[in-house]
């Protein structure tokens, strides 16, 4: 049976190929990406209610990340329910720093984003208006093999 880290790896090659086909980034502004399900599947009252008590609904969609190695587990993690799809958001480099979760000073349920990031150096929480502009930018293929 393939490890995780083997079976995450299968994933980069499409990633990276979906993100070769996109416009070069602008000058001045940092590149963030971020991997959603093509289709959400509707979630039971009781999870929705929970996420609401516990505050996580408030951080729902608002997760980036600068580095697309990082992408892979979230992609597999998708392709178990729906078709992974990569959203891209162009941000001013001046702005987005302050939303690195290493640095980012925002509070969720009484932690800032450090302590909920996979990648603390790579990933970003965004303000939901900035996060709502990101691009859906096409599906990701099922890795060969899959």
């Amino acid at each position: 049976m393939p490890s995780a880290s083997s079976a995450h790896d299968a994933w980069n090659r499409p990633i990276a190929g979906l993100i070769a086909r996109q416009p070069p980034v602008p000058y001045s502004l940092v590149r963030l990406y971020r991997i959603e399900p093509k289709q959400r599947t509707a979630r039971p009252e009781w999870l929705s209610e929970m996420l609401v008590a516990n505050g996580s609904s408030f951080a729902e969609n608002r997760w980036f990340t600068d580095d697309p190695k990082t992408l892979a587990p979230y992609a597999a993690l998708v392709a178990a329910l729906s078709t992974p799809v990569l959203s891209l958001l162009d941000v001013r480099a001046t702005e987005v720093e302050a939303f690195r979760a290493d640095r980012c000073t925002t509070m969720l349920v009484g932690l800032t984003p450090k302590a909920f990031a996979r990648h603390p150096e790579h990933d970003f929480f965004l303000p939901e208006r900035l996060a709502r502009q990101r691009e859906r930018v096409g599906e990701v293929p099922l890795p060969m093999g899959r």
